[in-house]
């Protein structure tokens, strides 16, 4: 843990001092020494500098290179507050290694010293608004991606954060123009073309998120969630309208992400759903049985497999999965739906007619 300054009481304008319970590492050659903060107030005696010699910039980068992570945010902490110009790189190494560290908060903390001194280096900008997201306070955070950009045009990295972070507060339609302006820039990476074509399904453009998809896994393989998800895009009728040969892309997409993971019962549900789609039925029912065979809960296989017996007249395999359905299935409008999936198979009765 990293000591953290408070202002106590004291005087008009208060006095700095350090919290009682975390301590921080300070390295001296090869003694580690830790320093136990303490509190200050009213006549409490402040804490003795301990004299120590800071770690040469050769031990720190070599630290980081080892993702020693504790090592490397006490080296270069202690070279940042050695120099009193406060060197920006230290500064930024320390709050990297911090935030491997999953202390966000001291990173918060330490940046903030380094931007009083610098408060224009889009690092320390775009350190802060990465520690701010992790820390859970992501209006905080956007002001500063949105600042680092305008320092410098050049950081497109400022604008992917900003977009990432708009997608995860819900605002895709505002994440596409910063994502948008990231790809132009530089061409962009598969998480730039990643993010933008989830900021374009969001925003309510099937078809732009297709294409993004399509770049991204052309500079990157993706997860099988991205996989997934791209294929997903089907079932929007405006993307096979526009592309009409897209449906083998994504069987293609479908097929890769099932091959990485045999198990991914999502995987499976949504290779029937399009296999469906293009009228592949037998292959359909083969991967929505396997989705339920992983995942016997999966209750939009069970339905649609209890759909295409019920069409194809398959009575012992329709009511299987019509009643396994309705055991899952919450809503009464739907459970009576399932229930008439097996009306083909009931006994009509015979009506007399009148002369």
């Amino acid at each position: 843990m990293w000591m953290n300054r408070h202002c106590t009481s004291n005087g008009p304008h208060g006095r700095w001092g350090w919290t009682a319970t975390p301590a921080v590492v300070v390295e001296s050659g090869s003694v580690v020494l830790t320093l136990f903060a303490l509190a200050f107030s009213g006549c409490a005696s402040p804490v003795k500098k301990i004299p120590s010699a800071a770690p040469s910039r050769t031990e720190a980068e070599a630290a980081t290179l080892a993702h020693d992570w504790r090592a490397a945010a006490a080296r270069w902490h202690a070279l940042f507050m050695a120099d009193p110009s406060r060197p920006v790189e230290a500064c930024a190494q320390a709050a990297r290694a911090l935030l491997e560290l999953k202390e966000p908060e001291s990173a918060v903390n330490l940046l903030d010293v380094g931007l009083a001194n610098h408060p224009d280096d889009p690092d320390l900008l775009i350190l802060r608004g990465r520690a701010l997201v992790a820390s859970g306070f992501r209006r905080a955070a956007e002001t500063c991606f949105e600042r680092a950009h305008e320092v410098d045009a050049r950081r497109v990295d400022a604008l992917v954060e900003l977009g990432r972070l708009r997608i995860e507060l819900g605002q895709e339609s505002s994440a596409v123009k910063p994502l948008r302006k990231a790809v132009d820039a530089n061409g962009g990476n598969f998480e730039a073309w990643r993010l933008l074509a989830k900021a374009y399904r969001g925003a309510g453009s099937p078809v732009d998120s297709y294409k993004a998809w399509v770049r991204a896994f052309e500079l990157g393989n993706g997860s099988v969630d991205d996989l997934v998800e791209a294929a997903a895009l089907y079932v929007e009728d405006e993307v096979p309208r526009a592309v009409p040969d897209c449906g083998e892309r994504m069987c293609k997409w479908l097929s890769a992400a099932l091959e990485r993971d045999p198990q991914c019962a999502r995987g499976h549900f949504q290779y029937g759903v399009l296999l469906e789609e293009l009228g592949r039925r037998d292959e359909a029912v083969e991967h929505y049985r396997r989705a339920v065979e992983i995942d016997p809960g999966c209750l939009m296989a069970l339905t649609n497999l209890a759909i295409l017996y019920s069409t194809t007249g398959d009575e012992r395999n329709a009511r299987e999965m019509v009643g396994r359905a309705l055991v899952l299935e919450p809503d009464g409008d739907r459970k009576k739906a399932l229930q008439k999936l097996l009306d083909p198979f009931e006994p009509r009765t015979k009506t007399s007619s009148l002369p």
